[in-house]
């Protein structure tokens, strides 16, 4: 496979990817009730989409502005470089947001800690220059598509080509069940359950099957 191929297939993976989570923001009932949820499910699911969004965002951009029409083949180059200047008032927009990538690399993608290795826990997202609400994560979807957009349009052919191509292939195994997965859940917490009353603690896990 061609690098202009892989870098095609890259770019519209992770376009892909953003819109779909952003849909999901906009349509389903994730909101509801996140004004009283402090911490909860709909709480994680949306700051999860949310950083998964602007960690993508920081990975679609570097592969358009690093590899893309950059290290891909120069018979490329020529037509890179036109998608790249009918799209650079786009990529000027998501660049207003200037704590895109420091967020991914600090909060989002690595261990909640800065250089020097001070700890971002209690630090909102809302102290940095990124997107944060549900319609400034609709505008960078918004974004990454109209580049997108421009670049399918523009490499039709190659990206169809690339399409038809056998990339990997998986091997055959078997299905893992639930049944499988309680098994060993089983296992492991009857395993930490001997070994909290070995040190005489009261905090044996009670997980019943019952809850499952």
């Amino acid at each position: 496979m061609k690098k202009i191929e892989e870098s095609l297939l890259i770019l519209r993976k992770i376009a892909l990817d953003i819109g779909y989570r952003t849909v999901l923001l906009l349509k389903g009932d994730i909101f509801n009730g996140l004004k009283e949820e402090k911490v909860g499910p709909r709480t994680t699911l949306f700051t999860t989409l949310i950083g998964m969004n602007i960690i993508d965002a920081c990975s679609y951009l570097e592969e358009y502005e690093k590899i893309f029409g950059v290290i891909t083949e120069k018979e490329y180059s020529d037509r890179a470089l036109l998608v790249k200047s009918i799209s650079k008032p786009v990529v000027k927009e998501i660049k207003k947001w200037s704590d895109l990538i420091n967020i991914r690399n600090w909060m989002l993608a690595h261990n909640l800690r800065i250089n020097k290795g001070k700890m971002l826990y209690n630090q909102a997202i809302l102290d940095y220059n990124v997107p944060t609400t549900i319609y400034e994560i609709e505008l960078l979807s918004h974004c990454i598509q109209i580049i997108n957009h421009i670049i399918v349009n523009e490499f039709d052919k190659e990206l169809e080509e690339a399409s038809n191509q056998e990339i990997a292939k998986t091997k055959e195994r078997e299905f893992f069940t639930k049944e499988q997965c309680w098994n060993i859940v089983d296992q492991l917490i009857e395993s930490v359950n001997r070994k909290v009353r070995e040190y005489n603690k009261d905090y044996c896990i009670d997980l019943k099957k019952d809850k499952r």
